[in-house]
């Protein structure tokens, strides 16, 4: 997952015009902003906090795709009508501001400011990139390199807080097992192993990932 994001966002003429432009709205923590099977409606882009992006199966089982951040857009569903629904669930991690414009005026907004066309395409790019990657993953790590591979991605990303030991990033271990495929109870035991040799120290939903020599 990499930190596509940035703070410095609103220094891109279109995209300080897409906010100037939008509807802003606020959503509480852990609210859901899409649901799956939604029309699309909608492109956000992230002002304060972050979502996640998730799969969710028939049982209601859930996979984390992706995070987004300041900076990020997403619910770009809305720009291909012909898709009828949305595939995916977008949830709030913390008290999240977004920036929001409908299909119809995004398509007017988009003809006067074609560069933002450029800024959404690359973060797909990045996305899809990520998304193959974890795929590859799935497929060829086993839980431990998945679980130690997503903690060094996260260590990465714009939330992440740096100390002087290391990086602490926070996520609960139902949430780091829906990013690496597998039960709350084997990303707990993989944990367990990493504090065990030394590599992060883990409390609550804080987990700090050690600097060598720490």
């Amino acid at each position: 997952m990499s930190a596509i994001g940035e703070t410095n966002f609103l220094e891109d003429p279109a995209v300080r015009a897409f906010v100037t432009q939008s509807h802003r709205r606020r959503f509480s923590a852990k609210q859901t902003v899409i649901h799956s099977g939604d029309s699309p409606q909608c492109l956000y882009l992230i002002l304060e906090g972050s979502v996640s992006i998730l799969a969710e199966d028939e049982q209601g089982r859930e996979m984390v795709l992706a995070y987004c951040h300041p900076g990020e857009f997403f619910g770009e569903m809305c720009l291909f009508p012909h898709l009828e629904s949305r595939s995916a669930l977008v949830r709030t991690r913390a008290e999240t501001w977004v920036a929001e414009m409908g299909f119809e005026p995004f398509k007017a907004f988009s003809a006067k400011h074609p560069e933002v066309m450029k800024v959404l395409a690359g973060q797909l790019a990045l996305r899809l990139r990520d998304t193959s990657r974890r795929l590859a993953d799935l497929n060829f790590l086993d839980v431990s390199g998945r679980v130690a591979r997503i903690l060094l991605d996260l260590a990465n990303q714009p939330d992440a807080q740096r100390e002087e030991r290391g990086c602490i990033v926070k996520l609960s271990r139902q949430e780091l097992a829906r990013i690496a495929g597998c039960s709350r109870e084997m990303a707990g035991r993989v944990l367990k192993t990493l504090e065990d040799d030394g590599l992060i120290e883990s409390s609550g939903r804080k987990i700090l990932i050690l600097q060598p020599g720490s």
